[in-house]
C-alpha cells in the first residue's frame, strides 16, 4: 500500500469508547527480519515484542522500513490532530530511540488476544511446535503487522501495531529430518 493510499484512509470514532478511533481500512505491512530485543508479558495483561531495527545505519531496506512506519504514524497523528482540532498533542510513537544512543531503535508490536484475553489471534507460519509464549529474546523473526486503531487522550496519540503472522528466520525441522 502506497503512502498516498494510506493518507486517504478515513478515521472514525469508535462508538461507546473514550478516545478510540478506527481506521476505515486496516493497514498491513510485512517487516524485514528483525531481532526480538525484549518481550513484555505483563503490560495491561497483554504481550508485546520489541523488535530491533538491526543495523539501520548500514541496511538500506531496514532504514526504508523504519521511515515507512514512522511516516505512517505521522500521517495519522496529523490527521487526528486536524480532525479533533488539537494543538498540544504529542505522537506516542511505537518506535523507541534514545537520543544519541549507540543502540538501534525498537518497534513495539502487540500480540493480539481475543476479547476475553485468552487466545492469541495471530499465527506462526513456519513452525508447528512453537507458540508466542515460548519465543525467546534475540530470536530473528519477520512479522506481518497491522494497524486498525488509534488511541488518544487529547495529549498523546498512539497508532498500535498488532502482529497477524510471525515467521522465524530459521524454519523448525522435525527431529526425524535432523537424523537423516
Amino acid at each position: 500500500m502506497s503512502l498516498q493510499e494510506i493518507a486517504g484512509i478515513k478515521i472514525e470514532k469508535v462508538k461507546d469508547s473514550d478516545g478510540l478511533y478506527n481506521l476505515a481500512e486496516e493497514i498491513s505491512i510485512v517487516s524485514p527480519f528483525m531481532r526480538i530485543a525484549f518481550i513484555e508479558n505483563t503490560k495491561y495483561g497483554q504481550m508485546y515484542y520489541k523488535l530491533e531495527f538491526t543495523d539501520i545505519g548500514k541496511d538500506a531496506y531496514m532504514k526504508k522500513f523504519y521511515t515507512y512506519i514512522h511516516t505512517i504514524e505521522k500521517i495519522f497523528f496529523n490527521k487526528l490532530c486536524y480532525l479533533l482540532k488539537l494543538e498540544k498533542c504529542d505522537l506516542s510513537s511505537q518506535i523507541y530511540k534514545k537520543p544519541n544512543s549507540k543502540y538501534d531503535p525498537l518497534l513495539t508490536v502487540k500480540i493480539p488476544k481475543d476479547k476475553k484475553k485468552k487466545y492469541i489471534c495471530a499465527k506462526i507460519l513456519n513452525s508447528d511446535r512453537r507458540t508466542f509464549y515460548d519465543i525467546q529474546r534475540s530470536e530473528v523473526v519477520r512479522v506481518k503487522i497491522t494497524a486498525k486503531y488509534i488511541w488518544t487522550n487529547k495529549r498523546k496519540m498512539t497508532l498500535r501495531w498488532n502482529i497477524k503472522e510471525l515467521e522465524f528466520r530459521d524454519e523448525d525441522k522435525d527431529d526425524d529430518e535432523k537424523k537423516n
